[in-house]
């Protein structure tokens, strides 16, 4: 598998992977959760280059050295922004594949017209869908009760991570994960918890699928259920899954679930002709402009 190289698209930190044994036309461009960035995913970037797609990961303001100190005072439309900001910076309309808060993002992204697919995995729900948490999410969402209604930046206890982020992974390597996650906005968790990310899904036209481990205390099924028939998408579960399901036992198998679902619903046609790869620093609008023009197949 491909080891993804750190680069810089549209002035974030991101990570790329280039598709191996015949590359594909059009790039997955991944979109990490709260309290993430893209160094999380390189997981899936590992994966699906390995079957050929060209893979993206961009992190967003707020960390990896992107102000604000802490993402304070970010609203989520400044995270639509900067994602639409990426892709303006790889492909007009690439696979997009969102995790958690990355999901309620990709939908915006979808709603916008930008992207040929949608892969929403675990993924936050948008305004209209009643939120029922977990008992396991419960204790959490009290601790951080008060910063959410403030709109203050808040970060995870080790104890909170591995009760709701990290109770599908293996305990030995919830530590070195844990170690990962940073200081989110809780303005942006306000908006979505409390007073909802509205997305039309009569403008959601590309194919969308969504997935859910049946453990999953961030985001429950149930939930994710009421995302798949909002956008009538496909809904795969995973028994015995949690949250962090890119590196929780089975992964692959999730991840081929997805890549044969992207071969079912949208064409895709191995191609010499797949657009070049970004170097470090990425490349500029102008250059995207001037590539061959997309025309929606793989």
């Amino acid at each position: 598998m491909t080891e993804p190289i750190e680069i810089e698209v549209a002035g974030f930190p991101a990570l790329h992977a280039q598709g191996e044994n015949g590359r594909r036309q059009t790039p997955i461009v991944f979109q990490h959760g709260l309290w993430g960035t893209d160094l999380q995913l390189a997981p899936y970037l590992r994966f699906f280059s390995s079957v050929g797609f060209d893979c993206y990961a961009a992190c967003r303001r707020g960390r990896r050295g992107v102000p604000p100190e802490r993402a304070h005072g970010v609203r989520f439309a400044d995270y639509v922004g900067d994602a639409l900001s990426v892709l303006d910076a790889i492909h007009p309309a690439p696979i997009v594949i969102g995790w958690s808060l990355g999901g309620l993002v990709a939908q915006k992204i979808a709603e916008a017209g930008r992207c040929c697919a949608a892969v929403l995995v675990a993924p936050v729900a948008p305004g209209g869908i009643h939120f029922v948490p977990r008992l396991g999410s419960i204790p959490t969402y009290k601790r951080h009760a008060l910063d959410i209604l403030q709109g203050r930046p808040f970060q995870l206890s080790y104890a909170s991570a591995s009760s709701l982020l990290l109770n599908g992974v293996a305990p030995r390597e919830r530590r070195r994960i844990f170690e990962t996650l940073v200081a989110d906005s809780g303005r942006v968790a306000r908006e979505f918890a409390l007073t909802g990310v509205k997305v039309d899904e009569a403008k959601v036209r590309c194919p969308v699928l969504c997935v859910v481990g049946l453990d999953d205390n961030a985001t429950p099924a149930r939930s994710v259920r009421s995302v798949a028939e909002k956008y009538d998408a496909e809904l795969r579960e995973y028994p015995g899954r949690g949250h962090w399901l890119h590196e929780e036992p089975g992964f692959e198998n999730m991840a081929a679930g997805i890549v044969s679902w992207l071969e079912q619903h949208i064409p895709q046609p191995d191609t010499a002709n797949a657009p070049p790869a970004l170097g470090r620093r990425g490349v500029s609008k102008e250059a995207v402009r001037q590539r061959q023009g997309f025309d929606g197949a793989f």
